[in-house]
């Protein structure tokens, strides 16, 4: 019977081959081989079975932690294009000699497994053609982003049918001049209707007037047809900007409803010859606002009034945003924890502990669908949220040193959204101990809305080995909901005392 055990034992030792799962960089479907950008150091994880493996990537010992991931950053080599990842598992088994034959009371075992992963640098893509069009031209925009330059900065947001004259293309992207020493460019995608035409009579502001609808201060522009716009907030003090392209200003009558709650002037300038600029200085900190336009061509502003909240945070509502989901997994750990599916869990502990204060909350994501990033900022608006959180995981971009200092951040794009950024951060940072990488200006579609205050978190980094670790435990989604419910009811605090 010992012989027998002994001869099992010995089997197991013999079968311990490791097993090697790189995560980064890796080929995704249809492709057979992974593409990097071209840079002379990058990263690399995934993980190794055994997790007492001894690892090596093109001869450089690597660590791996308790449960066998790894991450290294290492040079690249362009000559051979590709990694080379060897794993040894030594197993040994100590045996009492005096039951069997054997002199020796402990047999080692070493067994290793190699893998090649090749790799290339992105395509680049080849240069446009130039469209057969004469300039200038009248173009009819589908909506989309005008941007500074050629893929350039964002701009403003041009509304999907506004008619505007072309004076140039380049690079895919056609040139509108929006006044006399500025232009901003469009993506030819976004441009449909093209109509020999070199001007369009710019319309004229005679009047606006402002009131309350249901929730919101409304101020309407009567301007015949959509323009171009660009609108934007300021905290100190309080207001939202407006500037009109293409527009003339003969405004002598500005009415104001007296049940006004957010709106309390309005003054105008002309910053540029046919610029109007509208500047609606607030009665308190900004909550949010949008823009519409009416069947005759009136340009709507609705400014949101401050929330009726009863004590605490109760009577609140927050858009909840888990990322990514159904065939975007969002970024991977090492041990292949997908974004979308940690994201999901948080969100479910975010959810249950608001609704236990009093809050209502909408959750644009319950399961594991893929919702597009328009489809979420709309369930969000429609369902009149005050405040929206969307919650991510990060990754670095090839080329970054992981072993830096990374850790927490939080994303915000309008001015009227930092202050919200910096109270849930606070809380992150205290609940996660990570490293503080404060809070970031970024242009992110889930940041950007500007119907309420909106934020994007980034908890930690998935690809991390240990923060993978962190966020497996079954404390993490409540560290953070507890951090985002603290964080939500300190930003809701500060704001009633602008009231």
């Amino acid at each position: 019977m010992n012989k027998i055990l002994l001869l099992l034992l010995f089997s197991a030792v013999l079968n311990a081959q490791p097993h090697i799962d790189v995560v980064y960089p890796r080929a995704m479907p249809p492709d057979t081989i992974a593409y990097i950008d071209d840079v002379n150091e990058n990263f690399i994880f995934g993980s190794v079975t055994p997790p007492n493996s001894v690892l090596r990537i093109n001869g450089i010992k690597v660590e791996l932690l308790e449960n066998g991931s790894f991450l290294a950053f290492l040079p690249v080599d362009w000559e051979n294009s590709y990694y080379e990842l060897t794993a040894t598992a030594v197993t040994s088994l100590s045996i009492d000699s005096a039951n069997f034959y054997w002199q020796s009371n402990v047999i080692v075992r070493k067994d290793s497994s190699s893998i090649i992963l090749p790799f290339t640098t992105r395509s680049i893509k080849g240069k446009a053609e130039q469209p057969d069009i004469s300039f200038p031209t009248l173009v009819t925009l589908n909506g989309g982003v005008a941007r500074t330059a050629p893929n350039g900065a964002y701009y403003l947001f041009p509304d999907k049918d506004t008619q505007v004259i072309a004076t140039g293309w380049r690079d895919n992207y056609y040139r509108f001049r929006i006044a006399p020493q500025q232009s901003v460019w469009v993506a030819s995608y976004y441009c449909s209707k093209f109509e020999a035409q070199s001007d369009i009579l710019p319309p004229v502001i005679w009047e606006a007037q402002a009131e309350q609808k249901q929730g919101w201060d409304e101020l309407k522009v009567p301007l015949g047809r959509k323009v171009l716009y660009r609108i934007y907030d300021e905290t100190f003090p309080n207001k939202i900007i407006v500037d009109l392209f293409g527009v003339i200003s003969h405004l002598d009558k500005i009415s104001y409803s007296s049940d006004l709650r957010s709106v309390w002037d309005i003054v105008w300038s002309q910053p540029a010859d046919e610029v109007v600029r509208l500047e609606i200085n607030l009665m308190h900190s900004c909550w949010g606002y949008k823009v519409d336009w009416s069947e005759d061509g009136q340009f709507i502003l609705s400014v949101k009034n401050p929330p009726e909240i009863l004590w605490g945070i109760k009577g609140l509502h927050v858009a909840i945003d888990p990322g990514h989901g159904g065939d975007k997994d969002g970024a991977i750990g090492p041990t292949r924890l997908t974004e979308k599916e940690i994201n999901l869990k948080i969100a479910g502990s975010v959810v249950e502990l608001l609704d236990s204060k009093g809050v209502q909350v909408t959750q644009t994501r319950t399961d594991d669908s893929d919702i597009g990033l328009k489809k979420r900022i709309h369930l969000a608006e429609n369902a009149g949220a005050d405040l929206l959180i969307s919650l991510h995981h990060n990754a670095l971009a090839d080329g970054t040193n992981p072993f830096g200092d990374f850790g927490t951040g939080t994303h915000y794009y309008h001015p009227f959204s930092r202050d919200f950024a910096i109270s849930v951060q606070r809380e992150l940072i205290q609940a996660l101990m990570l490293h503080d990488e404060g809070v970031y200006y970024n242009n992110l579609a889930l940041a950007r809305p500007t119907a309420m205050p909106s934020i994007l978190v980034e908890s930690a980094y998935i690809m991390f080995p240990d923060h993978e670790m962190m966020m497996l435990s079954e404390d993490y989604p409540a560290k953070i909901a507890k951090a985002i419910y603290l964080g939500v009811k300190e930003f809701v605090t500060l704001r009633k005392k602008s009231l």
